[in-house]
């Protein structure tokens, strides 16, 4: 069904100038976005080439693509029109290469473009996450020693005093610390920067900034009322108070009012040392005055001694000089070892963008740009797009985004850019006609028609929790206070549903016990109540149906309801304190979860356990690792059974204790299992590569089905499967050696914390637990927001501000105590930047929410409140006193919202009375005994019953190989790809101690060398070749080099047979193809994946598939062989037909043992793709049942058959 616009969606699609979008959350920006992008290619003569779209996430460029394309189908497969079929299908063909991605591919691009101007390795790398940690950590140790060997060097002296001022820890962590911010650095030294300016300008500048600050801070409009109406002992006194705080507010000359200030301290000292009587008639006045003059020193005594600058300004300036440095030998280093960093591929654009050939170049080659979470951008990002615009003079920028969502100030984001930005579309549109939509032109105002759009309404929330967040922000974003605040745009319904939806407050109060504890942040270590309330909300939502509504396509998008499943439900948090707890009180009511984007990826159990594997496999004297992989989910093996092994009266190590035992009689059949395995793995262990190394271990273990069905389970998988990628990421880099990876592994286990856990497919019925900043851009029916009594975390620097410089904290204050000022002022800046934030996040966080919000935190009886956190500044927003009801009331809350009437949007407005129950007890979460968790118990049996439980499985990824194989024998299929069992060894089985694997990995390396060269090869040349081979095959995994080199000619045969063949002279003729090209479709509830070894795109515009198979044809005929890989290349059509809309598929299978008349062409139409995919249906119907039946016809081709027998047999058995 057609999507219908709001009149502000539409305007938004405007191309004819520059447009500035601000969105609210859930006001269909994704959408709109994706519609323009098409627009503009339907539009206008504009290929896709020239569009420019910049995502956030590479994700989120993953899902505007897919809309996209999704879009582009829609029109392919319903319009009659001729003309438009033809460009959407031109435009579908091209779509894979649109420049849709996010700043950091897009500017990696463009350095592949012009490597020579940009000064980089066309071939360059990412360094990122531990390596360049490590790598600027050796280089800043480096510096140092190279600065403090030059006896003469005055930079020696610098250094020593910092050592000594701030301690080697501290500097270290400053300097990473700046080199994290070098961006901002970089401005700070740049032309125009602060430390371009003498010592004497800097200091007056800083003066000038705290001076105003401090009267702002004074407040001398207030104090001239506190203290007017007093009647003072000392007139006198009384007069010259109140003649300073009138002359403070008079001077505009800063070295005057400072003196100003210097006086106030000492008579606010005075009136602080007033003596009052409780009798005194104005007692409470003086008491207040003396209160405010107290708190008021303090504040000065913080900033008051400006002379304190000068010695922060002299470290800084070393500082620099130290930075410069270790920049320039930091550059030095990614140049010889071809490396980038992040901030590189940006700066390194900025300064290409100087260039006028090539600002102008590409001025010229983008003539559309857009953006998307423009509030998360900064001032190098601003940087590049102006000029790509030529200042605004040329192209169309679309930016879009909300302030209001700005949270990733750790990620170098600066909202103030948005509303620079902003302004400077405003000044540079000229176009005073109204905005246009599909030709016709829409009533538009003076700021739209500049450009600048809002887009209010909101699609997501129901009208209880729209009240709420209108009622709570308007109060904490409405008022632009600072440069870090933004504005409130109030949210205006758009969803088309009647209810209500509920927002709720779960407090637990503590008992007066603890009342006079002051650390509100650690009060949940006080009561474990709050984690119960939120378990049992859960349970409870579940018991009683609450009710769910989503939108139903068939009726409009009317929506429907259902009832509560725990994957509506989401828990965020504002950081991982209290996970593990919370993990703890869900498993204790049988709560199903999952943790969404968990970090620690190197430090989870399981990576461990393969780490103390490989560990064990270069020294089997390390008994640590061998008894931690023993008593892994690899081999299971009992404490008891360890203990009786450790008893084993031999003098050697315990591996020989081990193997000793497993001889002998005690032994369980596990260990034997275990020893045979460990012993075959250690016989080739550094000879194989090490990603056929992971696969062999985590197939002869059985190591998924130990896992099979616990907690982890699916996560240790996943993150498996990831480790499994890395070892082949780190084998792709050159790295071939185990000892090798084990030490890379050591380090990044012992130093890489951020790394984040392979991602779970979500659709399981669990809560999903995350991150606040990880939900951005999600929605939930029901969302929990606990623990909002944590305390902001203070910072305490380093800090990097661009206005006024580098504060870093000394620990070194005078005899009264005066603190460094410009350090107090930075920080007192940034922590309102970080409030500016925080307010934000619980923005982010309430607006996660479409039914139901749930915020939760704990209080004290009495109400004292003492720290700022998101739960005081929701209490503060509503205006609660004290909690002694059970519901708060808010009527006549004034709604603005949206109807839709005869397909247009209609505005109205209505009152609503916003009702929050507030729920203080466990008692008021009863729940029925079935949802209480229940005590393990033994229960009778009665019946035994012995038949196959029928099983569904889905989200499974199914590749062309495994389908093949399926066809071949299903029992094949259900040894090698649900048991894992490898083909050449049947290890969970038997040991063979003849058994050599040579010939499989030879034949596997010829097949990956051959694979190789004709992805990284257009044409042949046979020294280059030999030269590349020498250094891809890894010489430790032959006997001798003379294998090698036999290795080496056997792959030249076949690529020779491939360049020197008719078919390669045809494929060759045309221009755009793609090497190793992955297709990834959704099959029904599954998916489907392959990757072909080559497209190639012929005269006709359709896509070819080139198959290579480099296993001998053993006297078959050509035809007879490839029919062989019918439906694996049947599996390719459907692939290519569903991603380009191709009706009819060609492929061709070469077989490059063959010299001549190699080749087969398979030629599938649309009846046959249609056959095939219902084969595959069939196929994956029946492997999701268990259906694994054997085929004995191919018994005698198969090696899993032993001594005539199929193993498989066995197993059936057992099964």
């Amino acid at each position: 069904m057609k999507t219908i616009l709001t009149e502000n969606q539409k305007k938004a699609h405007d191309f004819s100038r520059h447009i500035s979008v601000t969105a609210n959350a859930g006001s269909g920006k994704t959408m709109v976005l994706a519609n323009r992008f098409l627009n503009i290619l339907l539009n206008t003569d504009t290929s896709v080439e020239e569009l420019v779209a910049i995502t956030f996430t590479e994700k989120a460029a993953g899902e505007l693509k897919k809309r996209i394309a999704d879009s582009v189908d829609d029109i392919i497969n319903s319009t009659t029109d001729i003309k438009l079929k033809s460009k959407c299908q031109n435009i579908r063909s091209h779509l894979s290469s649109a420049n849709i991605s996010t700043i950091h591919s897009f500017c990696a691009k463009i350095l592949r473009l012009y490597p020579v101007e940009a000064n980089v390795d066309v071939a360059f790398t990412i360094l990122e996450g531990v390596d360049k940690k490590i790598l600027i950590d050796e280089i800043i140790n480096e510096t140092f020693s190279d600065i403090l060997k030059n006896s003469d060097d005055l930079l020696r002296q610098e250094l020593l005093k910092l050592l000594r001022t701030l301690r080697k820890k501290n500097l270290v962590q400053l300097l990473n610390y700046l080199i994290e911010k070098r961006e901002q650095v970089e401005r700070l030294i740049s032309d125009n920067g602060l430390y371009i300016k003498s010592d004497e300008d800097i200091l007056n500048y800083w003066k000038d900034n705290i001076v105003e600050f401090l009267i702002s801070e004074i407040n001398p409009q207030y104090l001239l009322t506190l203290i007017q109406p007093i009647n003072l002992p000392d007139l006198s006194f009384k007069q010259e108070f109140i003649s300073k705080i009138q002359s403070i507010t008079n001077t505009q000359n800063s070295d005057e009012r400072y003196k100003l200030l210097q006086q106030l301290q000492v008579l606010f000292d005075t009136i602080t040392n007033l003596k009052t009587k409780k009798s005194d008639a104005e007692h409470t006045q003086i008491t207040e005055l003396k209160k405010y003059c107290k708190d008021t020193n303090q504040t000065l005594r913080k900033f008051i001694v400006l002379e304190k600058n000068t010695q922060i300004l002299n470290f800084s300036r070393t500082i620099i000089k130290i930075y410069k440095s270790i920049i320039e030998t930091y550059d030095k280093e990614k140049f010889n070892k071809s490396y980038l960093d992040y901030e590189d591929l940006q700066l390194k654009i900025r300064q290409l963008l100087k260039s006028p050939e090539v600002q102008r170049n590409l001025s010229n080659r983008y003539k559309y740009i857009m953006i998307d979470e423009y509030q998360d951008t900064n001032y190098l990002q601003y940087e590049i797009f102006l000029p790509l615009l030529n200042d605004l003079k040329k192209g169309n920028l679309f930016i879009v985004g909300d302030p209001k969502q700005s949270i990733f100030g750790f990620r170098n984001a600066e909202v103030e850019v948005f509303e620079k930005t902003r302004s400077d579309i405003v000044n540079n549109t000229d176009n005073q006609n109204d905005l246009s939509f599909n030709g016709e032109f829409l009533a538009s105002s003076e700021k739209e028609k500049k450009g600048e759009i809002i887009l209010a309404e909101n699609f997501r929330l129901l009208t209880d929790i729209i009240a709420f967040v209108n009622l709570v922000f308007k109060k904490l974003l409405g008022t632009v206070k600072h440069e870090f605040d933004v504005n409130y745009q109030e949210l205006i319904k758009g969803r088309n549903n009647p209810e209500n939806g509920r927002v709720e407050l779960m407090l637990n109060f503590l008992n007066e016990t603890v009342e006079n504890q002051e650390e509100e942040d650690s009060l949940s270590s006080i009561s474990n109540a709050e984690f119960e309330m939120i378990a049992r909300r859960i349970i409870k939502l579940k018991q009683d149906s609450y009710p769910i509504f989503e939108a139903d396509p068939s009726k409009n998008f009317e929506e429907k309801v259902r009832n509560f499943e725990y994957s509506d439900a989401a828990i965020l948090l504002r950081s991982r304190t209290y996970l593990k707890k919370l993990e703890y009180w869900l498993n204790k009511y049988n709560i199903p979860y999952i943790i969404s984007g968990g970090i620690g990826f190197y430090q989870t159990q399981e990576i461990y356990d393969f780490y103390n594997y490989f560990q064990f496999l270069l020294n089997n004297q390390d008994e640590a690792a061998l008894v931690g992989i023993l008593r892994s989910p690899f081999f299971g093996i009992s404490d008891s059974e360890l203990y009786e092994i450790a008893l084993v009266n031999e003098d050697s190590d315990f591996w020989s204790k081990v193997q000793k035992y497993a001889s002998g009689e005690k032994a369980s059949v596990y260990l034997k299992r275990a020893v045979n395995i460990l012993n075959e793995n250690i016989s080739y262990a550094g000879r194989v590569p090490i990603p056929i190394l992971v696969q062999t271990i985590f197939k002869q273990t059985g190591w998924i089905g130990s896992i099979a069905g616990i907690q982890r389970g699916e996560q240790s998988k996943l993150n498996v499967n990831k480790l499994l990628n890395i070892a082949r990421d780190f084998e792709g880099r050159g790295f071939t050696n185990l000892f090798d990876f084990v030490e890379r592994l050591k380090t990044l286990i012992e130093k890489e914390e951020r790394e984040g856990q392979a991602n779970i497919l979500k659709d399981s019925n669990a809560v999903q637990i995350m991150t606040i900043h990880s939900a951005k851009g999600l929605e939930f029916p029901v969302v929990f927001l606990p623990f909002l009594h944590k305390q902001f975390k203070p910072d305490n620097g380093p800090f990097v501000d661009s206005k006024f410089g580098i504060g870093f904290k000394i620990e070194n204050t005078d005899e009264e105590g005066n603190e460094f000022p410009i350090f107090n002022f930075i920080k007192y800046r940034f922590k309102m930047k970080t409030l500016a934030e925080e307010k934000r996040l619980l923005y982010v966080a309430c607006t996660r929410a479409r039914d139901l919000l749930i915020l939760s935190g704990t209080v004290k009886q009495n109400f004292k409140r003492y720290s700022l956190n998101y739960l005081n500044l929701i209490i503060d927003a509503l205006g609660i006193n004290q909690f002694n009801q059970k519901e708060l009331v808010y009527p006549n809350q004034k709604i603005k919202s949206i109807v839709l009437r005869d397909g247009k949007f209609i505005p109205f407005e209505f009152e609503h009375e916003l009702k929050i129950p507030i729920i203080t007890s466990l008692e008021e979460l009863n729940i029925s005994s079935k949802f209480q968790s229940k005590p393990n118990t033994v229960l009778p049996i009665n019946k035994i019953f012995i038949q196959n439980i029928p099983a569904h499985l889905k989200n499974n990824f199914y590749s062309a190989t495994q389908i093949q194989t399926y066809f071949t024998c299903p029992m094949k299929y259900y040894l090698k790809f649900q048991l894992g069992i490898p083909e050449s060894e049947n290890a969970l089985f038997t040991f063979n101690e003849e058994y050599e694997p040579d010939d499989k990995i030879y034949s596997e390396q010829i097949g990956l060398g051959v694979h190789k060269i004709l992805e990284k090869f257009q044409y042949y040349s046979e020294n280059e070749i030999i030269n590349f081979l020498q250094n891809f095959l890894p010489l430790e995994l032959y006997k001798s080099p003379e294998e090698l080199e036999q290795t080496i000619k056997i792959i030249i045969s076949h690529v020779k047979n491939y360049y020197n063949s008719d078919i390669f002279k045809e494929i060759s003729s045309y221009n755009e193809f793609k090497n190793e090209y992955t297709i990834n479709s959704q099959f029904g509830e599954n998916f489907i994946t392959g990757t072909m070894d080559k497209i190639v795109k012929d005269k006709n515009n359709n896509w070819l598939i080139i198959d290579y198979k480099t296993d001998r044809t053993n006297g078959m005929s050509i035809e007879q062989k490839a029919k062989k890989y019918f439906y694996q290349m049947g599996f390719y059509a459907l692939l290519i037909n569903r991603m380009f809309r191709q009706n009819q598929v060609e492929v061709f299978i070469i077989f490059t043992d063959k010299e001549k008349d190699n080749y087969y062409k398979f030629k599938f139409t649309s009846e046959e793709l249609k056959t095939i995919e219902a084969s595959i249906q069939e196929a994956v119907h029946k492997i999701s049942t268990g259906d694994f039946k054997l085929n004995p016809e191919m018994c005698d081709f198969c090696r899993y058959q032993k001594n005539g027998n199929c193993i498989g047999e066995k197993i059936s058995i057992l099964r």
